[in-house]
């Protein structure tokens, strides 16, 4: 009999089916230091069901309603293949963690301790919903128990959906109250308070839409006021002087670089992706300042020298950045070594399409080209659809090069396919960190997915699956909220707050040190070119 004490308190579970006799099977279950017993499986009555039979009613109950990537799973089951039916019932509860991906054999005609199935019901519903009782160790799995545990499943659904009707009823009640509440704060101040005649009310309503933007807890949704909008459209254009770093304030006081433009006085000051700037010429960055406003105190003139101190881990150092007024290129592509051609991408704005033609045409004048490295490093990314275009050169006519998920719809990007080059008989290697943000990372996944064998080089990815777009009110204000969440093709991969993993990943030597050298090597560059 198969004894099995603190279930609650199984932390790792291995389930292994296999041949235990020559003439029957055994199914063993190994809990993490605590029990290891068998449990003999003899020939399938007409009444009882068989292994493949509970877990297809297991998937059906705890693991439905899953997204494609799915069956993208390879399962590491022996004696299971991808046309036996039990296949796909075992990616599903893979892909909800519900099991490991182990490496045992399965009888998939096999029939299933009763004892053992509401065992594993109990512990999938993470709830007891079947009482073990020890009369049914020498019992097997019958139909009437799968229809007992969809029957339970279903009501315990029925159960919280109605819960949560509730919960939501008295939320709006709770929202309409609050709703009212603010409207008589704001009569009360503007009426009452002993300096009404000397509140700006237009502040106060700019305050309090900022609020609702920050109390979205999504950091790439920003309220700006009517002169803050100007600022940031300006900062859109690329027209003005400062030190072309990439930042953006995921809290009120904390100025987060995204990324270096590469080339520019920030790279070449080598500030990095993730630094927080905590003062610019001494002004300290607190919770009272916008991200405008101490964007502001970095800008103009061109020529002269700022002071930044900045937080790189634990460390804190003054870097001083010389400000310019500069053209940024889109595209540097050239021929690196005999064999390997090197395309870098800054970010994905206008012209960037036809400037990555441009740079195609070059690789198709060169002759015993086997390599071909794509560097995304402190590419922030920017306009999805310029990036899904892009895609159009790696990915045959109709394919998915994206697919964008919105509050109630989907789409996906499609290939065109411009007939360029075959980047099926290249070695692609990327070049990625910490500044691989957005559209960067959808044409990194992208290409991972068309090309398994790609090499990613360096560190996790910037982590940015969301899009934006921006609304413009009447008084110049404008509201830069998320609108959808993109997919990577065939896995669906979303990299929100996850990043893309690097295949190759390399130490970074940079903690002690915010100048370099201009002469100093490309390490990750030169790695690129070594890999074979």
């Amino acid at each position: 009999m198969l004894k099995i004490k603190n279930i609650n308190k199984i932390l790792i579970l291995t389930i292994l089916i296999s041949s235990f006799f020559s003439t029957s099977n055994a199914l063993k279950i190994i809990i993490w230091d605590k029990v290891q017993e068998n449990v003999i499986i003899k020939k399938t009555s007409s009444a009882e069901v068989s292994t493949e039979k509970v877990f297809e009613t297991y998937a059906k109950v705890f693991a439905s309603n899953l997204p494609e990537s799915y069956r993208y799973i390879n399962l590491n089951f022996k004696n299971i293949n991808k046309n036996d039916k039990i296949y796909s019932s075992l990616q599903k509860l893979i892909y909800t963690d519900l099991l490991p991906n182990s490496t045992i054999t399965i009888n998939s005609k096999a029939k299933f301790s009763k004892k053992l199935f509401y065992w594993f019901a109990n512990n999938f519903a993470w709830k007891q919903i079947f009482k073990l009782n020890p009369e049914s160790a020498n019992l097997y799995v019958t139909e009437s128990d799968l229809e007992k545990l969809i029957k339970k499943i279903e009501k315990r659904k029925r159960i919280a959906k109605k819960n949560e009707e509730i919960k939501t009823k008295k939320k709006e009640k709770i929202f309409e109250e609050k709703v009212e509440r603010m409207y008589d704060v704001f009569e009360t101040i503007t009426k009452k308070h002993y300096s009404s005649s000397e509140i700006d009310k237009n502040k106060m309503i700019d305050t309090a839409i900022e609020g609702m933007a920050i109390g979205s807890m999504d950091k790439f949704t920003t309220y700006f006021p009517p002169q803050k909008n100007k600022n940031f459209q300006t900062s859109l254009m690329w027209k003005y002087e400062w030190i072309w770093a990439y930042v953006h304030m995921p809290k009120p006081w904390i100025l987060e670089v995204i990324a270096p433009l590469s080339g520019t006085p920030a790279h070449k000051a080598w500030i990095r992706a993730k630094d927080i700037f905590l003062e610019v010429d001494g002004k300290k960055v607190t919770k009272e300042n916008s991200l405008l406003e101490i964007v502001s105190w970095i800008k103009w003139p061109a020529w002269t020298k700022v002071k930044i101190k900045v937080k790189r881990w634990k460390k804190t150092l003054l870097v001083e950045v010389e400000r310019k007024k500069i053209t940024i290129e889109n595209i540097i592509a050239e021929k690196v070594s005999r064999d390997t051609f090197y395309i870098k991408i800054l970010f994905f704005w206008n012209d960037v399409v036809k400037d990555f033609k441009k740079a195609l045409e070059e690789l198709k004048k060169e002759k015993n080209i086997k390599k071909v490295i794509i560097d995304l490093r402190n590419n922030p990314g920017w306009y999805l659809w310029k990036v899904a275009d892009i895609l159009s050169y790696f990915v045959e006519k109709w394919e998915k090069t994206v697919v964008v998920k919105e509050k109630n719809s989907s789409y996906s990007y499609k290939s065109a396919w411009y007939d360029l080059i075959n980047f099926g008989k290249y070695r692609i290697i990327i070049l990625q960190n910490k500044g691989s943000a957005s559209a960067s990372e959808i044409m990194i996944g992208t290409i991972k997915d068309y090309f398994p064998k790609t090499t990613i080089i360096w560190e996790t990815s910037y982590w940015k699956g969301s899009v934006q777009t921006i609304k413009t009110y009447k008084d110049w204000s404008s509201l830069k909220y998320t609108i959808a969440k993109w997919f990577t093709w065939k896995t669906e991969t979303w990299i929100d707050h996850i990043g893309i993993d690097p295949d190759i990943e390399m130490e970074d030597n940079s903690e002690n040190s915010f100048v370099k050298n201009d002469k100093e090597i490309d390490e990750l560059l030169e790695k690129a070119k070594s890999v074979k």
